[in-house]
């Protein structure tokens, strides 16, 4: 099959305005109240004196090795100095609901997500039966899902989460309309796949019935489960050397990536670092791509780069060009000037070989 695949970094939501990993410390700690939280758990781990516990240090703290701390401290259920378990998933859960509410708080009315999406959906219903696209993400950021969710207008197209959803409004407000992801393609409609590898700022789930409830916005954690009556939790993979994969909505979710990624004759990375850390990914690109297929891979930087004075864009490339080889375009012009200039070529490359 032929089939494109976008796969969306954090640097695909930076013109935006949400940071990058590295910076979302420094504006969670714009909050009095969270950060006078937090500097009583770092206090415990780091070496800090209290005169040092200032905000630029604790910001420079990377967002993987706290939260690495934590899910190792949760996971081995040992008390540490005054810390209990409960304490950890305290912590865990104050963390991850600040940087939903910092997401949530951003807002902005960006034309290249409108475009980027505009051509996706156009695409899409052009292609009819044939499911040739799809958009991976590593990113929390409901960006692109309220874009989608803003586009569709009618019950042709719907937003496809490659997983048996609930819908928020449905269960809670008597909205009836939702159809089930997992359930698009049967009835017709043309689905637009956004595979969340790390879940959602706008997912929760109850650890009860594993029922995953969506909504367009943050899920406040006062919402119990319609089923079960328990409290509903985020479903986001926390940015950790130390990953879980194992609840059955990410399998899928992964597996779907799989597929997406092993059927792909043109894959395009947006604002996507290759980073170390995501070495979970790099396993399922080399599970899924064949030495001898014949695919494209394009990489697209997030802005405008000098490259001949650039070093992070060299890096860059070193990265790619050691995992994919030399025969990787890259598109240092930005995403603005990928989406209006070059997008549309690409995606009618697919439309003229199906």
């Amino acid at each position: 099959m032929n089939k494109i695949v976008y796969v969306l970094g954090a640097g695909f939501s930076i013109p935006y305005g949400i940071p990058a990993q590295k910076d979302i410390m420094k504006h969670c700690f714009e909050d009095a109240d969270f950060l006078k939280e937090m500097k009583k758990f770092y206090k415990e781990f780091y070496l800090f004196s209290s005169k040092k516990l200032t905000k630029p240090a604790l910001s420079k703290i990377p967002l993987e090795d706290v939260f690495s701390l934590l899910d190792r401290s949760i996971k081995s259920a040992h008390k540490y100095k005054d810390l209990t378990v409960s304490d950890f998933i305290n912590k865990e859960n104050i963390l991850t609901n600040k940087i939903a509410d910092y997401f949530e708080s951003i807002e902005k009315d960006n034309t290249y997500i409108s475009e980027f999406i505009d051509k996706l959906i156009k695409f899409r219903k052009e292609s009819g039966k044939e499911d040739n696209q799809s958009i991976i993400t590593l990113n929390w950021d409901n960006l692109i899902d309220k874009y989608i969710q803003n586009k569709i207008v009618d019950d042709t197209v719907g937003l496809d989460y490659c997983m048996f959803d609930y819908s928020f409004e449905e269960q809670f407000q008597e909205n009836k309309n939702h159809v089930p992801s997992t359930h698009l393609k049967v009835k017709g409609i043309n689905n637009i796949k956004l595979i969340k590898l790390h879940g959602s700022i706008n997912w929760n789930i109850c650890h009860s019935c594993h029922k995953v409830y969506i909504n367009k916005k943050k899920i406040s954690n006062e919402f119990k489960c319609k089923s079960c009556n328990v409290n509903l939790e985020k479903f986001m993979i926390s940015p950790t050397f130390m990953k879980e994969f194992q609840t059955n909505h990410i399998k899928n979710i992964w597996q779907n990536a799989f597929i997406d990624l092993s059927e792909a004759k043109h894959i395009v990375f947006v604002g996507y670092s290759f980073p170390l850390a995501d070495f979970e990914f790099k396993i399922l690109l080399s599970r899924a791509l064949k030495k001898e297929s014949d695919i494209k891979i394009t990489v697209v930087d997030y802005k405008n780069q000098d490259t001949s004075k650039s070093t992070v864009f060299k890096e860059l490339r070193e990265r790619y060009e050691s995992f994919f080889g030399t025969n990787v375009e890259f598109s240092d012009k930005g995403i603005v000037n990928y989406i209006e200039e070059k997008m549309d070529n690409d995606l009618k490359g697919i439309y003229n070989e199906f």
